[in-house]
C-alpha cells in the first residue's frame, strides 16, 4: 500500500471509537459510479461462499496469486501480500483495476474487505466495523513494527501455501476443514503446501487425503517472513457453514464420510482407541459424557453424570468416556506454552473428571480430555450413547459418530444448536433448563442447570430401549403426525382425535442406512394404551407409490404389554414409513419406534 495512504488511515484507525472511523455504507461514500460498481463487484466476489476455490484455482491457472471477479469482463484481482497479525487472522492486500483492497481472513477466507482509498469496509462473516477497525489497527502497527511496505507494482506475487488452521475445533471442522473436500475433488488440494498455526492444528489435512504436499506447523510469527512479503502469499482457507443450503450439506457429508473412513490414517496414538475396543467387545455399555468448564457450562454436570451412571449401572457393566477440551495434533503439542489458556482448561476439565470418577469404584472411566480430534472421532464411532452440549461438544459423537444421545444447552444459546450437523439424537427441552444469572461477555458463555431427576426421566421416556437391553437399536425420527393431539411430548403422551392417528417417518430423508434394496428390519415400538385388551398396530410401507393397504404389516400387542417387536422383510428401498398405533379414539403413551437391520440380502 502506498505509504501516504497508510499514514492517512492510521490516524482514524487509532481512534478509540474504532467503529465510528470506517464507513460501512457505500452509498455514503463520495465516489464515481464506475468505481463504485467495481468496489461492489470485488466485495461480492470475495463474499461468495466458494471464494477460496476461485482464488486457488485462478492462482494455479495464472501462475500468480489472483482471483477473478464475478463480472462480465472477468477482471483479475491481484493479491500482492499476506501477513498474519495474530495466531488466526491473516491479512491480504491487493488491487483490481486501480482499486486497492485489504482482506481479513479469520473464520472464512474473507471476514471483511476494506477499501483504503475510500475508507469503506464491507462485512462478510464473523465481524463488524468495530472488529474490522481493531484488526486493521493491528495490521498497520505490524507493518510499521516489521518495517514492511507493500508497494504498488507490477510484481506478480506467487501463492506460496494454504493455511488450514483455526484455534477453535468448532470453527476448524465447520468453517475450515470441509472446503478441503471440494479442493480435493477439483485436484487443487495438493497443489500447495499446507500451513497450520501450532495452536490451531487439529487435523493434518494432507495426511487425511494421503497427499504428498507438506504440512508445516509453526508459530504465526514464523509465517511472516519479511523476505516473502510482497512476493509470496499465504491464503487462509475457510467458508461459513450454511446449514440450510443443500450444496453445503452434501459437501460436509462427503467430508465427514471421508474423515470417518480414513481416521486411522491420522491417529497419532492408538492406545485409547484399542482400550475402548476391548471394552466394546466385553458386551458392556459405553456412555460418552461431555463436560465443559469454559463456555456454556452445565453447572451441575458432575451431579447429573453421577446420577445417570448409577442408573445405567443397574442394567449394564458401564464404561464412561468423558470428553472435554480438545487437544492439537501430537506433533504440535510440545510447542504449546503450558501456561496458556489450553493448559488452564485442561486442568479444570481434569479436576471435574477426577471428581466424577472418584464417585465410583467399579466403573471404567476413560478420559478424552486433551486428546486429539482424530482420537475423539475414532472413539465416537464405538460408543453406544452420548450426553453432549448441543454446540461444540456434539461434533464428535453426533456429527462424526452418528450416535443416539441427548443434546443440552442454555436457553440463551438453545436455538443455535439447531444449525449443527447431527443425524441422530434429540434435544433436551429448553423449557426444562434454568440459565444461571451471571455477567458474561457473550450469550454463548451463559451457564445453566438441569434437574437431574427430570433429565433421567426424559431419557427413560425417549430412549426406553436403553433400559431393556436394546441399546444397539436406532430411534426413528418422527417427521410429522396426523389426527393426534400432544398432551405431554416429553413423556410421550398423546390423544387420538379419531380412529386413524398416524406417525409418519421420512425414511429417504432421515434414515439413509435403510436405502439398501433388500434387508430385514427388526422393529420395536413402545406403546401403552389407556384401554385394556389385545389390539393391533398397523405399519404402512411406502416404496414410492404412497401408503396403501397392500403394503401394510400388523403388530399384535397383548393387553399387559407396553411394547411390540416385529421383523419386516423389505425387498426394495423404502421411502416412508407410517405407524398407526390404534384404530380407536383414545389416550395413549408412545415412546418411539426403534430399529435394527438384522439381515441384508439374505445374509446374516
Amino acid at each position: 500500500m502506498v505509504n501516504t495512504n497508510l499514514n492517512r488511515l492510521s490516524k482514524p484507525i487509532y481512534n478509540s471509537e474504532f467503529d465510528a472511523c470506517i464507513e460501512g455504507d457505500l452509498n455514503k461514500v463520495d465516489i464515481e459510479f464506475s468505481r463504485k460498481r467495481l468496489i461492489e463487484e470485488i466485495a461480492d466476489t470475495v463474499g461468495e461462499p466458494f471464494f477460496p476455490i476461485n482464488a486457488i484455482k485462478n492462482s494455479v491457472k495464472h501462475d500468480s496469486s489472483v482471483f477473478v471477479l464475478e463480472n462480465e469482463s472477468k477482471t483479475i484481482a491481484h493479491i500482492k501480500s499476506s501477513l498474519m497479525i495474530t495466531e488466526h487472522h491473516n491479512i491480504l492486500e491487493g488491487q483490481a483495476d486501480g482499486i486497492s483492497f485489504i482482506i481479513c481472513q479469520y473464520v472464512s477466507s474473507c471476514d471483511f474487505i476494506y477499501f483504503p482509498q475510500y475508507n469503506f469496509c464491507s462485512i462478510k462473516a464473523h465481524s463488524d466495523l468495530k472488529i474490522a477497525s481493531h484488526n486493521l489497527k493491528l495490521y498497520f502497527k505490524m507493518l510499521e513494527k516489521l518495517k514492511l511496505q507493500n508497494s504498488v507494482s507490477d510484481y506478480r506475487s506467487q501463492l506460496k501455501g494454504l493455511i488450514f488452521s483455526h484455534h477453535r475445533p468448532y470453527h476448524f471442522f465447520y468453517d475450515t476443514a470441509p472446503i478441503a473436500e471440494y479442493l480435493y475433488t477439483t485436484d487443487m488440494l495438493g497443489k500447495f503446501p499446507h500451513y497450520q498455526v501450532t495452536s490451531g492444528s487439529f487435523l493434518d489435512i494432507a495426511a487425511l487425503y494421503q497427499l504428498s504436499c507438506k504440512t508445516i506447523v509453526t508459530d504465526f510469527r514464523t509465517m511472516n517472513n519479511p523476505v516473502d512479503f510482497g512476493k509470496n502469499v499465504l491464503f487462509k482457507v475457510g467458508i461459513v457453514y450454511a446449514h440450510f443450503k443443500e450444496d453445503y450439506q452434501n459437501l460436509f457429508r462427503d467430508f465427514d464420510s471421508r474423515i470417518v473412513s480414513n481416521i486411522y490414517n491420522v491417529i497419532d496414538d492408538y492406545s485409547i482407541v484399542n482400550t475402548i475396543k476391548e471394552l466394546k467387545n466385553d458386551d458392556g455399555f459405553l456412555l460418552w459424557f461431555g463436560i465443559s468448564t469454559d463456555k456454556r457450562r452445565l453447572a451441575n454436570q458432575e451431579e447429573l453424570a453421577v446420577r445417570l451412571i448409577k442408573k445405567l449401572s443397574k442394567y449394564y457393566k458401564v464404561s464412561v468416556i468423558v470428553d472435554g477440551w480438545t487437544g492439537i495434533t501430537r506433533q504440535s503439542f510440545n510447542n504449546i506454552n503450558k501456561t496458556d489458556r489450553d493448559s488452564l482448561n485442561l486442568q479444570a476439565d481434569n479436576e471435574v473428571f477426577q471428581r466424577i470418577k472418584n464417585s465410583f469404584s467399579s466403573v471404567n472411566f476413560i478420559s478424552l480430555i486433551g486428546e486429539t480430534s482424530a482420537t475423539k472421532i475414532a472413539v465416537s464411532t464405538l460408543v453406544d450413547f452420548h450426553i453432549s452440549s448441543g454446540a461444540t461438544g456434539s461434533i464428535w459423537p453426533a456429527r462424526f459418530g452418528k450416535k443416539e444421545g441427548i443434546f443440552h444447552n442454555s436457553q440463551a444459546f438453545y436455538k443455535i444448536q439447531k444449525n449443527h450437523i447431527r443425524d441422530r439424537g434429540i434435544d433436551y427441552p429448553n423449557s426444562m433448563v434454568q440459565d444461571v444469572v451471571e455477567k458474561v461477555k457473550r450469550v454463548d458463555y451463559v451457564s445453566y442447570n438441569i434437574n437431574e431427576n427430570e433429565f433421567i426421566e426424559f431419557i427413560v421416556n425417549n430412549y426406553p430401549n436403553i433400559f431393556d437391553n436394546h441399546f444397539d437399536y436406532l430411534r426413528f425420527n418422527i417427521e410429522r403426525t396426523r389426527n393426534l393431539e400432544v398432551i405431554n411430548l416429553n413423556k410421550g403422551e398423546f390423544s387420538s382425535l379419531n380412529n386413524d392417528p398416524q406417525f409418519i417417518i421420512d425414511i429417504e430423508k432421515t434414515e439413509t442406512a435403510l436405502n439398501d434394496s433388500e434387508y430385514t428390519l427388526n422393529l420395536i415400538g413402545y406403546l401403552k394404551l389407556k384401554d385394556s385388551g389385545n389390539h393391533k398396530c398397523n405399519i404402512y410401507l411406502d416404496y414410492g407409490e404412497g401408503f396403501n393397504a397392500g403394503q401394510m404389516v400388523q403388530a399384535i400387542m397383548d393387553s399387559n404389554s407396553e411394547f411390540f417387536e416385529i421383523d419386516i422383510k423389505l425387498e426394495k428401498p423404502l421411502k416412508q414409513l407410517r405407524f398407526d398405533p390404534t384404530s380407536v379414539k383414545t389416550n395413549f403413551v408412545f415412546k418411539g419406534l426403534f430399529y435394527k437391520i438384522v439381515n441384508i440380502n439374505n445374509k446374516d
